[in-house]
């Protein structure tokens, strides 16, 4: 793909450092377009060369001559087409990709033909000939993205026919990428998984199961009717969908979801007239938009089915939720966010365990929450009624106080639920003041299940969180499997220190808990500090596993939308191994800034992590695709258009860039991975990442690293082949 050659003549970073100083807080790519207008100069000399030939070439040998001379004006204009598209686009990118599977194809096959010397081109090879060189001479027909693809297909299959094979033969070359995994990006939105649709059967067997009016389950059954034998197959997945909506919209008529027994009439109304209108090719426009006036309503009752009421409560609450719909916002929206929030307690509540607590003096307090909470729950729903009252006093504040209150009993009941567990936890560490501990236990619980608010049992409370976020910060970075991992791989993350790391953490757990069994209070820093130790270790596991993978990973560049090689992996990640060197210097020497520094610049990493880890796990599959000319063949006739991997694609675009501009100026290089970051944390939906870690990447050190040559894509190329920043 986009390969780089840095011991070539022209260099892009002269381009780079000509660039007009840009703003940090938007960093960009270094232009692509001089390195392209860079290469067009040599290749032109080479063709015309290439066409002063024609006058004492051999009349038997022209065909191959203009043949070669054709791959080149190909590749030619598919330089200039990149340059001239915008920046950093799917077009540029592709164009990009195109021009060096074209030049890797002419390579191999310039060198096939060169073992094949003294024979004569049969009349199909000719043949095949003549329509590449036909080819050429349309090139500027070619508008639309599909139309690249296309052609470049119709090169591989007639370079095929030049090698004699059959040009058909081009449907069997394997597509040269591998099949994407269930959890990729190219399979899912990051948002949300998306649910199966219900079958047309199944959404037909809800329809005559309707408790609504006879005219309305009818047009429904018309509906699933068309849905299950469409006139037009480009009907289908429209009835589809028009039927699975009506059925949520009927179904949530059914059970009187936040609507008055006079909407529910007058709404089933205007669905079956919807409807009918719908089953009518010359008024379906009509019938659709009258069914968008029930979205909403639909979007209403889905939201409130998702809270997952009990039947009871929902059929009571109906008032209420028709209130909230009528005001949603913000009054509604309020109401409707209580409601939700007591779900899930409720729930949580439902879930708890009911044998009583193996400490004995934790069970006094325990049952006194239970109570508490239990009346609060019982004075929550009649309050939530007073809501719709057009006299009510009760408002969205006060139902967001009695949520609260709610939030913090059922905190406190979890809490106390699972001290056992906790303190089994913690007495493994041995703290010298552990007799103590239960002691301290029992009187915070007893003080945090009084009824009054006070600042005793706020600092109660607290000491229960902490205690809590102790263990359980111990527990995970027990369970964080470091010791396993190969020493000659992790000792240059760690500067050679996971031993006095984990003695180190284990040491603070054992202080803190000492000093909360003596009546101190539990730091939240040190608890801050262990949780960004375990964060640390899993990046270290994930590093060290990284490095294994990279082992091998050659075969990943035979993959279409790939081409950066484990070195420039490496040269990537340095300022990440850099800043994690220091973060686990910093911890064993109570330093805490090199860790906060690191927990930027993890964060910052993420989008490029995501992206190297989904591919390196195609490693396998990558090594079955064939190399050689066969692959660069099977690669040009490989789709790009509206297929997935665009972040992989995008990577490779962008690195030999990043690669210019890190050998000029290791500030410029940052600001360059900067803008690779910025662009795969968009594409990929990162929300948290954030563009002013770019200075926790600089402070990290901007030292030049090595900056590896790039090899070809399908084998060794041949010594004249130069990439597009050659």
């Amino acid at each position: 793909m986009i390969l780089l050659g840095v011991a070539a003549g022209i260099s892009l970073s002269a381009a780079v450092r000509a660039q007009p100083a840009r703003s940090r807080t938007a960093p960009q790519l270094p232009p692509i377009k001089p390195a392209l207008m860079d290469r067009l100069a040599p290749l032109e000399r080479e063709i015309a060369a290439m066409m002063l030939k024609r006058t004492y070439t051999p009349a038997a040998e022209v065909p191959t001559l203009e043949m070669q001379i054709d791959l080149r004006v190909l590749q030619r204009w598919l330089l200039t087409r990149a340059a001239e598209a915008a920046a950093e686009s799917p077009q540029q990118i592709h164009l990009c990709i195109r021009a060096d599977q074209v030049r890797d194809a002419t390579a191999h096959l310039e060198a096939a033909l060169a073992q094949m010397q003294g024979n004569s081109p049969a009349r199909p090879q000719l043949e095949a000939m003549e329509k590449l060189h036909n080819l050429t001479f349309s090139l500027e027909e070619q508008k639309g993205a599909g139309d690249l693809d296309a052609l470049c297909r119709v090169t591989a299959a007639q370079l095929l026919g030049v090698l004699g094979s059959n040009p058909e033969d081009v449907r069997s070359l394997p597509a040269m990428r591998p099949v994407p995994r269930r959890d990729s990006p190219a399979r899912r939105e990051r948002t949300a998984e998306a649910q199966e649709p219900a079958t047309v059967a199944a959404l037909a067997e809800h329809v005559r199961r309707l408790n609504v009016s006879v005219l309305l389950r009818q047009q429904l059954a018309a509906l699933a009717d068309a849905a299950a034998s469409p006139a037009d197959a480009k009907d289908a997945a429209t009835l589809r969908r028009t039927l699975q909506e009506c059925v949520e919209v009927a179904r949530a008529l059914q059970a009187n979801t936040a609507v008055t027994p006079e909407d529910r009439v007058r709404m089933e109304q205007e669905l079956t007239e919807a409807l009918v209108l719908f089953l009518d090719p010359r008024m379906r426009a009509a019938g659709q938009a009258r069914l968008k006036t029930l979205h909403e309503y639909r979007r209403f009752a889905a939201e409130i089915g998702a809270m997952k009421l009990p039947d009871a409560m929902a059929r009571e609450l109906g008032p209420v939720f028709a209130w909230a719909q009528q005001n949603m916002e913000p009054a509604g929206r309020r109401v409707l966010e209580a409601i939700q929030q007591y779900a899930q307690f409720h729930l949580r509540w439902e879930g708890r365990p009911r044998q009583a607590s193996t400490i004995q003096n934790l069970r006094q307090p325990i049952l006194e929450l239970e109570k508490q909470f239990v009346e609060q729950s019982n004075a929550f729903v009649p309050a939530l009624k007073q809501v719709a009252s057009p006299t009510s006093t009760v408002g969205p504040a006060e139902l967001r106080n009695r949520v609260e209150e709610l939030r913090r009993l059922i905190d406190l009941l979890e809490r106390l639920d699972r001290m056992p567990q906790t303190l089994d936890v913690l007495s493994a560490f041995k703290p010298r003041a552990w007799a103590l501990m239960e002691r301290r236990v029992t009187s915070a619980a007893v003080l945090a299940a009084s009824p009054s608010s006070s600042p005793a049992r706020a600092d109660a409370e607290k000491f229960l969180l902490e205690l809590e976020r102790l263990a359980q910060a111990a527990q995970e970075l027990g369970q964080v499997a470091v010791k396993d991992l190969p020493a000659a791989l992790a000792a240059p993350y760690t500067g050679d220190q996971l031993s006095a790391v984990e003695s180190k953490w284990r040491a603070m757990v054992a202080e803190a808990a000492d000093a909360g069994a003596r009546g101190n209070a539990i730091d939240p820093a040190v608890v801050a500090r262990l949780a960004g130790v375990r964060q640390l270790l899993m990046a270290l596991r994930r590093a060290v596993e990284l490095e294994t993978s990279l082992h091998g990973a050659q075969s990943l560049t035979r993959w279409v939308d790939w081409s950066v090689t484990a070195e420039d992996l490496r040269a990537l990640l340095a300022p990440h191994r850099r800043a994690m060197v220091a973060a686990f210097t910093g911890f064993v020497a109570d330093s805490p800034v090199a860790m906060v520094r690191w927990t930027r610049v993890d964060r910052w990493y993420r989008p490029l992590w995501e992206v190297v880890t989904e591919a390196l796990s195609y490693r396998d599959q990558c090594a079955a695709l064939p190399g050689g000319l066969k692959g660069a063949l099977a690669a040009l006739a490989t789709p790009l258009e509206d297929h997935a991997f665009t972040e992989q694609r995008y990577l490779s675009f962008a690195v030999p860039l990043w690669k210019q501009a890190a050998a000029g100026e290791p500030g410029v290089g940052i600001e360059a991975l900067a803008a690779i970051n910025r662009h795969l944390a968009r594409s990929l939906r990162l929300e948290d990442w954030k563009e002013e870690d770019t200075a926790a990447v600089r402070e990290a050190g901007t030292a030049p690293v090595a900056l590896p040559p790039t090899a070809g894509r399908n084998g060794p190329a041949a010594p004249t082949t130069r990439s597009i920043f050659d």
